[in-house]
């Protein structure tokens, strides 16, 4: 393996969370559908930021995680 073919996926991780991000607040729908599943701790405040971006990191570790385990 050369250092070509040696991904990074912390770099991968942001950058698809930052795609996912972009996507998410294209449309209105897309960030409701982003908050309905929103899981907050104790005494932490509700904010729209922190669900979408809380949902773009999720979608990005599910496609890497796909990518893995698909060996791409």
């Amino acid at each position: 393996m050369t250092m070509d073919n040696i991904i990074n996926w912390e770099q991968r991780r942001y950058e698809i969370a930052k795609e996912a991000m972009s996507g998410i607040l294209s449309s209105e729908h897309s960030t409701g559908y982003a908050s309905l599943a929103a899981e907050y701790s104790k005494n932490e405040k509700h904010t729209y930021p922190k669900v979408i971006s809380r949902y773009a990191v999720a979608c990005a570790d599910a496609l890497i995680e796909e990518l893995k385990r698909s060996n791409i």
